[in-house]
């Protein structure tokens, strides 16, 4: 009787077990920009059914892999809004926090840096409607066969 109820309690957990995660597939593609592959683009793919994002960053190639909970895993299956942004802040190098004066020096360039951003802001690098979760146009579904490829132009538009 012990046997039996030990048997059926484990049987009742394990089938109440899982670690919620929605099945995934590897995803990778391509932005360009004008016909030229953007680097240091964010791309995140949103799922419709309003799953859990999986992002990436495009290389110097303009390539991208997707990472939903670990590297490069992909993407959760079904139709997405994909959101691509590009940042034009230029490469910053933090200081050791254990050098107070080189600490000084970087919040001195950062705030004379953000001065310049308000005075005389840089020219988006890609169109608003790219990076606006409500305004994308662009879309995918996963799973995809071969690299999806997103042609973005500097007009906006697909």
């Amino acid at each position: 009787m012990f046997v039996a109820a030990v048997s059926a309690a484990t049987v009742f957990l394990a089938a109440g077990c899982g670690d919620g995660k929605k099945k995934l597939a590897k995803v990778s593609g391509v932005v360009k920009l004008d016909g030229k592959a953007l680097d240091g683009a964010n791309v995140v793919f949103h799922p419709n059914d309003g799953g859990r994002p999986a992002t990436g960053t495009t290389g110097t190639d303009g390539h991208f892999t997707l990472t939903t909970y670990s590297s490069g895993d992909g993407a959760q299956l079904g139709e997405h809004k994909v959101v691509i942004t590009k940042s034009t802040q230029g490469d910053v190098v933090a200081p050791s926090p254990s050098d107070p004066k080189a600490m000084m020096e970087a919040m001195k360039e950062h705030d004379a840096r953000r001065k310049a951003e308000i005075a005389k802001p840089k020219p988006a690098i890609l169109p608003a409607s790219y990076g606006d979760l409500q305004k994308t146009p662009l879309k995918a579904v996963v799973p995809a066969e071969g690299d999806i490829e997103f042609a973005l132009r500097s007009a906006g538009g697909t």
